[in-house]
């Protein structure tokens, strides 16, 4: 890849090497002459060769599926924070899988960080239109911010989606209940 993209501007890669030095330098003494060297190949990998955070650090899937597991001990546990904390580093690591997104929206909603919750529902949404079930945690992350209007809208757009779909029939029923009380507000 010879260009990058950041913040809207094209870059080359001497910006980009340029950027990852100073990257690597501002951790300090805090960091090894070795840790440095990781991580500035990690950063590399990521911005030069197009790798996924995944990739570049080296982690495998059993450690991941080791770290989902341990972030759903925490959630079943009541620890929802740190829950969150362990599916936040997973988001980051695989920004496209749709499990560790949905986990972590999950853990926000429990947390009642609404706005944030319904971002990484709606992203979970666009990568799997078929799974209708964020659509309607979006809707309620909606309706306890308030905001009525864009709530009924999910909701209208749920129930048009589950059409004809019968294993969504109870949750458009749901939807249609919800909409109802929306509506007579």
């Amino acid at each position: 890849m010879s260009e990058n993209v950041l913040k809207g501007f094209i870059i080359g890669k001497d910006a980009v090497r340029q950027i990852i030095e100073k990257t690597v330098q501002d951790q300090g003494a805090s960091f090894s002459k070795k840790n440095k060297e990781r991580l500035k190949g990690a950063l590399e990998a990521v911005f030069e060769e197009g790798k996924s955070p995944k990739e570049a650090l080296k982690v495998s899937d059993e450690d991941s599926n080791r770290l989902y597991m341990y972030g759903r001990t925490l959630f079943g546990a009541g620890k929802y924070l740190d829950a969150c904390k362990v599916f936040n580093l997973l988001v980051n690591l695989e920004p496209a899988n749709i499990l560790f997104l949905k986990s972590f929206a999950v853990c926000q909603h429990r947390l009642e960080y609404y706005q944030e919750a319904f971002a990484n529902y709606i992203i979970a949404f666009c990568l799997d239109e078929s799974d209708l079930m964020p659509l309607f945690y979006g809707y309620d992350c909606l309706f306890k911010l308030g905001d009525l209007p864009f709530a009924a809208h999910i909701l209208r757009d749920l129930i048009s989606r589950a059409a004809n779909r019968p294993e969504y029939e109870k949750l458009k029923k749901q939807a249609v209940l919800l909409l109802e009380c929306i509506y007579n507000k």
